[in-house]
């Protein structure tokens, strides 16, 4: 019996595109193929991130969504970097941004619109917060663009349920509180 000839395959000029774990707290820090300069930098960024070095992370991310433009990966490294480092919003913006360029990783992708409904509800709790601590200084009129600003966010419906339940609350304090202070 003959054995079957050995094919030959070609090596990538790249490393391998990174796995989903790889944008959690696990980052390679080295890959066993030749780097192209796009994958060296996207490794010194999540290595950087893994470090806790957010403004280089960032600034590297951010460097290649402008040279890379049509890189989702990078956009969602960047957003991830940015949740990582506690800058909600512009994570919030860069998971959106990732979702709009429409990339074909789908783990990214429900990863990302995860991430979009959680900061979205962590958001207008915070506003949330605000508010009722203007409510409790009187600040009604602030008080109800900072629960409109909440309701915006489209948090979901138990949130947004504690918003019109707020709103309303506030409305009838601001009226009574306007009476009071008129007779």
């Amino acid at each position: 019996e003959e054995a079957e000839p050995v094919k030959k395959v070609p090596a990538p000029d790249q490393t391998e595109p990174l796995n989903e774990e790889d944008t959690d707290d696990k980052y390679p820090s080295s890959q066993g193929l030749t780097a192209s300069k796009y994958e060296t930098e996207l490794q010194a960024g999540l290595s950087l991130l893994s470090q806790k070095e957010c403004n280089e992370a960032i600034d590297i991310f951010s460097s290649l969504t402008i040279r890379y433009p049509e890189q989702a990966r990078v956009q969602y490294l960047l957003s991830f970097a940015y949740d990582k480092c506690g800058d909600t919003r512009k994570a919030l913006k860069g998971y959106k941004d990732y979702i709009d360029m429409q990339p074909d990783d789908k783990v990214l992708m429900h990863k990302s619109k995860t991430r979009i409904r959680e900061l979205r509800d962590n958001i207008a709790v915070k506003l949330i917060e605000e508010a009722q601590e203007n409510a409790t200084a009187h600040n009604y009129d602030y008080c109800l663009e900072i629960l409109e600003q909440a309701y915006d966010l489209y948090p979901s419906a138990v949130v947004a349920n504690k918003i019109v339940e707020k709103y309303s609350a506030y409305s009838i304090n601001s009226i009574a509180w306007d009476m009071s202070n008129h007779t």
